[in-house]
């Protein structure tokens, strides 16, 4: 059935390594979205307010159709959510198909011939095997008494394992000749900013990200950079938020993918992937926000035969950071320049212990002995040569678990409340959006380099590293620790004295990040908001992004104590 031939309904037909599948998928009204806020409590003796909301039923009807088809590459379809500020809570009258090329649930499979190669191979290996290491080695089997197969089970062993090489080298030859390039995986709104040089080096990056611009002319009252959580990509920001926050904020907003995720460019040093360097791109990205407008005021300027905007006043800067990217919310707000952040079920584990202070040699940490680093040091290394080992494994995992669709559908529903789970397996676009990387490139070497970076700290050489730190404590020195990996306590301690306003926003069904986590965090941050949304899980600036960003507008325009 051809699409739009029923109403409410959409069906697409494709051949899919020799079968037929049939997709029906019908889209779901809007619904109101009514919601209701209860008083204001205390928490702690530290100042923090809690709110806590209750959420209405408003599923989001936007679907991706035609993922799977096959066929040349087509020109890339305009995005539903333009840079014009339109509402995303409309859906579109006919959705695009974003990859016609690709099928996403793709399996690459051995032809008779590459299975005869690869059986040719490991009989060659077999045979070279026996005659020059199996016969030594028989003969003293043999003289212990061992039985025939003992001796010949390391010739079968080298023999299987040519051929599971061969087989992976061939398979991922095919997986990778299907894939694309990041930009053409972008959307038609799609853009990227370069960081790191020169370009080519190991630094190089391209920070992909979606711009959303205030709906009405004139200098935005904020300029807004988000980010998203692990396994995530701006999608998650795009899909309810980013358009909201934009159009009730009357701001310049920003979703970029961190490294590893999403269509950024993957770069091979690895202090790219963790916090800290996320922190980084999340200020540029304020940055970008605010020259996208001067730039647009500049130009009206020049239209009009003076200068636009000349005297508007200062936008208020603001990071939002769900997950994984509050830890680089709230990095990037304790650098300084940042006059509110949003932590959205943040993976911020506040210490138990009372929190440090800067003052009095009681509080000064103590020197790390040369034993105590020696042992660190040798413990961080072993730790890193793992990791390293492990990333071809965890390559292999990914690209048979990650890019299936059931995968994510699942995930997502053990993620998000009770009341948002169906929507995953009747609002395709949901789960969807998050694996739509995997189309890209080196999509599964960026999370491995992640994952390798959260050993490492973030650092390419962890000997040398290591060895530098060893050396500074053998000599009585402290140790200037380089390594990327952010620690909580120090972050806690430069939001404070940062001053930036803190909003945290947390559902009660949340079953990653549990609550109890962020009312800790609150507690730990004198003047921070906790607010609570009922029903929602991991993920409430999705689940329900109308009373989210209702949140964030009231928490923003509220006057500066």
């Amino acid at each position: 059935m051809p699409l739009g031939a029923a109403p409410g309904a959409a069906a697409w037909t494709c051949p899919v390594r020799g079968s037929m599948r049939r997709h029906d998928r019908a889209p779901l009204a809007r619904t109101g979205s009514p919601r209701v806020t209860a008083p204001k409590g205390r928490i702690g003796a530290s100042g923090a307010t809690m709110t806590t909301v209750s959420r209405g039923r408003s599923p989001h009807a936007r679907s991706f159709v035609g993922l799977r088809a096959r066929g040349p590459l087509a020109p890339l379809p305009a995005a539903a959510d333009a840079l014009n500020g339109a509402s995303p809570s409309q859906p579109p009258a006919d959705t695009p198909e974003l990859y016609p090329n690709l099928d996403l649930d793709f399996v690459p499979a051995m032809t008779v011939a590459e299975w005869a190669r690869g059986a040719a191979l490991a009989a060659l290996a077999a045979l070279l095997h026996a005659a020059f290491v199996a016969k030594l080695l028989s003969r003293k089997l043999a003289d212990a008494g061992a039985p025939w197969h003992v001796a010949a089970a390391p010739t079968v062993a080298l023999a299987a394992l040519v051929f599971l090489l061969h087989r992976y080298v061939t398979l991922e030859a095919k997986e990778q000749a299907r894939l694309i390039s990041e930009r053409q995986a972008a959307d038609a709104d799609s853009l990227f900013h370069p960081m790191g040089e020169p370009p080519g080096d190991d630094d190089d990056v391209r920070v992909h990200y979606k711009l959303r611009r205030p709906p009405t002319p004139g200098p935005p009252r904020a300029v807004v950079a988000c980010c998203h959580g692990f396994g995530a990509n701006a999608w998650s920001w795009e899909r309810g938020a980013l358009t909201r926050l934009a159009n009730r904020l009357e701001a310049t907003v920003i979703a970029h993918d961190s490294p590893g995720f999403g269509l950024t460019s993957r770069p091979k040093n690895l202090r790219w992937y963790v916090p800290n360097a996320n922190a980084e791109i999340a200020r540029t990205m304020l940055d970008v926000a605010a020259r996208a407008h001067q730039s647009l005021d500049e130009r009206a300027g020049r239209a009009t035969g003076g200068r636009a905007g000349g005297d508007s006043p200062r936008p208020r800067r603001v990071v939002v950071g769900h997950s994984m990217g509050g830890i680089a919310a709230a990095t990037a707000a304790g650098a300084g320049d940042v006059d509110d952040v949003v932590l959205v079920a943040p993976a911020l584990v506040p210490p138990r212990a009372p929190p440090r202070t800067t003052t009095g040699e009681a509080n000064a940490p103590t020197r790390e002995s040369a034993a105590a680093a020696l042992i660190g040091a040798v413990g961080r290394f072993l730790t890193a040569a793992l990791a390293h080992a492990a990333a071809p494994f965890l390559k292999i995992v990914l690209r048979v678990f990650v890019r299936s669709a059931t995968f994510w559908r699942r995930g997502l529903a053990k993620a998000v409340g009770r009341a948002s789970a169906p929507k995953l397996f009747t609002d395709l676009a949901w789960a969807d959006g998050y694996r739509r990387p995997s189309c890209v490139r080196g999509w599964d070497d960026g999370m491995a380099r992640v994952v390798v970076a959260a050993c490492t700290g973030g650092v390419n050489d962890v000997w040398a590293n290591e060895s530098k730190r060893v050396a500074r404590a053998f000599e009585g020195v402290d140790s200037d620790d380089d390594r990327g990996a952010t620690d909580a306590v120090a972050t806690l301690d430069a939001l404070r004295a940062s001053g930036a306003r803190v909003l945290i926003v947390h559902g009660d069904e949340d079953s990653i990040v549990p609550l109890a986590n962020s009312r800790r965090l609150a507690a730990a941050l004198p003047g921070a908001r906790l607010a609570v949304m009922a029903g929602c899980g991991h993920m409430p600036h999705e689940e329900d992004p109308d009373a989210f960003v209702d949140l964030v507008e009231a928490f923003v325009e509220s006057p500066v104590s």
